[in-house]
Formats: structure tokens, sequence, C-alpha cells
């Protein structure tokens, strides 16, 4: 019963903090009921700019990041950062053991709070609490520190790379300090995952080192509500006397379940099982609940929200794809396959043996996500360059820009001077691209 006290307590807390920003009906108007629900629910989820979008892959905050990756999506594999401003309380009550009749658990809490810092930065600070087998005790066992770093916007770099640091401060044991790579993103809607490279140091005693890889995989049943997933991590630890000829070894694979009842609640619950490797191989599990709450997320989105839907929309139905070429043949391509899915830009620069001097090159290729404001700004743009004969040119000639437009309706194409007009479209979309 103990053990159960910080988790009840946390449900309390997260459901009243959740309760208090939701609105109270006014005296004399009747709450809304079972069919008033079930018709915002569809409202939700019909459109943004004649867009049909699921929740969990909205585009949110300066990083243009999709919600799913501001929440723990998984139990010990983490993706990118926060959005500055926003911060994360989580609870994570982990306990492992030997699938031994004679073998108790051992059992850790983790108390942590997440801040996103801005720059691409966000810090952890986390304290936990341990028991050891049998029903010993419990004690405080040590703080942690974390800093991540993302190298890039949402979408700019493959799997959006982030570097995370963290220092160990064990009260009986010796000092950790421990590196990862986090990866992380979809392979379509609904579908998300992520991947861990882990390196781990303890600092005196035996000088431990521990290398891992964790990932996961998780899929949205009902968007924004319930999701599934598998999820794996293998450990292998070595000694200062005995560098990679590691004395143990740990292998674990298991299903994941995550529900979201309340707006910015999320609790999981992660079993897994294996077999570890000492003197002899042995099977193991262990299982992880995790309830954490957000503050400040569901604000964000709700005023990125209503600055989208008072835009009037110019994006056509899908599939709709935009080329452009510039005056040095220098590519961009921006396009939406179906409803729902990914708007996407790729830059296909002009190579030096390419060029008609022989030394001018465009730069490096890029190819990334847009959110939907900038396919709507991009949109606007080209239809007005469109409308505005007076900045068509009657060929393609140096200098001139060329469009070519793709929708359900069939193809089109023009060719605008140089001019204005055309340096603003350019400066646009160089903005996209991060140049």
């Amino acid at each position: 019963m103990t053990r159960l006290l910080p988790v009840l307590c946390l449900l309390l807390f997260f459901c009243s903090s959740s309760n208090a920003a939701d609105t109270v009906p006014s005296a004399g108007l009747k709450a809304a009921g079972k069919e008033d629900k079930k018709k915002k629910q569809e409202e939700d989820a019909i459109t943004i700019l004649g867009q049909r979008l699921f929740k969990d892959a909205e585009l949110m905050g300066p990083y243009r990041q999709p919600e799913w990756s501001t929440a723990r999506r998984f139990s010990s594999t983490k993706v990118y950062v926060l959005p500055p401003g926003s911060a994360t309380f989580e609870y994570t009550l982990g306990s492992k053991g030997r699938l031994e009749t004679d073998s108790a658990a051992k059992f850790r809490s983790n108390y942590e709070l997440e801040l996103g810092l801005g720059a691409h930065l966000q810090l952890d600070l986390l304290l936990f609490t341990e028991q050891s087998e049998g029903y010993a005790p419990l004690k405080i066992a040590g703080e942690q520190i974390e800093l991540r770093w993302a190298l890039a916007d949402w979408g700019v770099l493959w799997g959006n790379p982030t570097l995370y640091f963290e220092w160990i401060r064990r009260h009986e044991k010796p000092q950790k300090l421990e590196g990862k790579l986090l990866l992380g993103d979809a392979f379509g809607p609904r579908l998300y995952w992520g991947l861990n490279f882990v390196y781990e140091r303890e600092l005196g005693a035996e000088a431990e080192q521990e290398y891992g890889i964790s990932s996961g995989l998780s899929y949205s049943l009902v968007d924004g509500f319930i999701s599934l997933g598998l999820e794996a991590k293998c450990e292998l630890a070595d000694k200062v006397d005995s560098r990679f000829d590691f004395s143990e070894i740990e292998l674990l694979i298991g299903p994941a379940l995550q529900i979201r009842p309340l707006p910015g609640l999320h609790i999981s619950l992660v079993p897994l099982f294996g077999v570890e490797w000492e003197d002899e191989a042995r099977p193991v599990y262990a299982v992880f609940f995790i309830i954490g709450k957000d503050f400040g997320l569901r604000q964000m989105a709700e005023i990125q929200q209503t600055e989208i839907q008072s835009m009037p929309s110019h994006i056509p139905s899908t599939p709709w794809k935009i080329n452009y070429h510039d005056g040095s043949n220098n590519g961009f391509s921006a396009w939406q396959e179906s409803p729902g899915a990914d708007l996407l830009f790729t830059y296909s620069p002009t190579q030096a043996e390419h060029s008609s001097s022989g030394h001018y090159s465009g730069g490096e290729p890029k190819q990334g996500k847009l959110s939907l404001k900038q396919c709507e700004t991009l949109w606007r743009q080209v239809i007005d360059l469109e409308s505005d004969k007076s900045l068509h040119a009657a060929s393609r000639m140096m200098g001139t820009g060329a469009f070519k437009l793709a929708e359900p309706t069939g193809e089109r194409g023009f060719v605008i001077k140089r001019g204005a007009g055309l340096e603003t479209f350019e400066d646009l979309i160089s903005g996209m691209m991060g140049k």
C-alpha cells in the first residue's frame, strides 16, 4: 500500500489540474451530453484549412514538431525536445526481477520535471527512490540532471537527431555519466518510432561501462487517445579489468499501452520480458507504469489552431504539388499525397558539374516537413504570382522563375520575370528550408 500512495496522490493532482482548465457551464445552461460530445469530437477531427489531420501529427511550437513528440511515447526510449516555455511532470514506477518463484522484485520510482528552454534545449531534473529485493524500506537513492539538444527543427534532418547528456548522483554508489543519441520520426500517419543509442560510465569502483540500444514503435488506435506499440532494450556491461568482455547482457521486449484520458495527461503501462546473462542465462521481466502531465502545451496548440482557422484557405484538395525552378535551375518542390499525410518539401540544387560555368553550385540538397500555416502562405504567394499577368514572361529566360502546379483538376505552369515578387517568393522558401 505504501508504494501505491504516491500514485494515488499524483492521479488526484493530474485530474484536478486537467479539470481546472475545462469550461464550467454557466447557471441555466445544460452541460454537454453524449451527443454533444460526439459531435464535438467529429468536428475536431474534420479539417483545418481543408486538410484532414490526425491530432497526434499536428505540428506545434517554433520547432514545427508533431504533437506526439511533446510527451513521452515510450518507457525507455526518448525522442526530441519539448517546445520552449512548456513543462512536463512525470512519475514512473518500475519493477524488475527474475521469473523464479524464490526471487523477489526490485522497485524504483522516478519523479521527473522536464522543461523546454528554447534554442532546441531541454532540461530534466529527476529524483529517484529504490527498494531492494523483498520489502525493504523505501529510500531516496539519488538525483539526475539531464540536458538535451536537438540539432535542428523537426523534419530538417533524418531521424530528428538529439544529443542527450546526463549526470547521475547516487547516494550509496559511485556517480555516473551517460550520453545518448536520440532519434525518432513517423513511418506514416499514426505510426511512430524512436531509437536510442546509449553509453554510460561509472566514475569509480570498478568503472563499469554500459552500452545499450532501446527502441519503440507506437500505433495510434484511437487518434489522440489510445496507442499500442512494441518496445525493446539491449544492454551490455563490462568492467575496467575486462573491457568488451561483457560480464552482463540483458535483452527485453514487450508490448506497450498508452492512454490519454484527459487533455495533457498521459498514462503508460509497459511489461517487458526477456533474458539476462551473468554466470548463466536467466529469464527476467521489467514492468513500467508512467503517468505524466504537461503544462503550457494545450494553450500553445489552441492559439496556433485559432490562428490557422482564421486564415482563408488557398490549399487545394489532395493530391497536390508545387514545382519551382529559379534562374539558376535550382529546384524546390512541395506536396501532399493524401488528406492527413505529411506536408513535404525537397530542394534539389544545381551541382557545379551541371552548371553552365562549370563552377556554380546551389548548395546542399534538403528535405523536410512543412506546417499547414507554411503551406497556406506558400500557396497564397503562388496564386498571387499566377494571378498578376504583368509579372509573367512569355518564355523561360535567364533570371526567370518557372512554376508547375499539379492538382486533382489538372496541371498548369507559368513563368515569372525577375523582380520584387519573385524575390519575395524565393525569400519565403529559403526561410522554410532554414537557409
